[in-house]
């Protein structure tokens, strides 16, 4: 899906919390900083979503995404 829809914001918060549950953080924050690069005006709603939301509970410790 992703592949035919990169753009697409929800699948790439998919994969990038897919990244940190199996310990590819690094990616994760790739991706991360990925999509809030391009995010425009939606940039802040994606940053506060990310540190409040559970599923990205496994970077939230991370000194590099505390950054965002």
């Amino acid at each position: 899906a992703l592949g035919e829809q990169p753009e697409q914001p929800t699948l790439k918060l998919a994969l990038i919390g897919y990244y940190a549950h199996t310990g590819q953080k690094a990616q994760a924050l790739r991706e991360l900083e990925g999509l809030l690069a391009s995010a425009g005006s939606e940039r802040a709603s994606f940053v506060r979503y990310v540190k409040t939301n559970a599923f990205f509970q496994p970077l939230h410790r991370d000194e590099e995404f505390q950054r965002l």
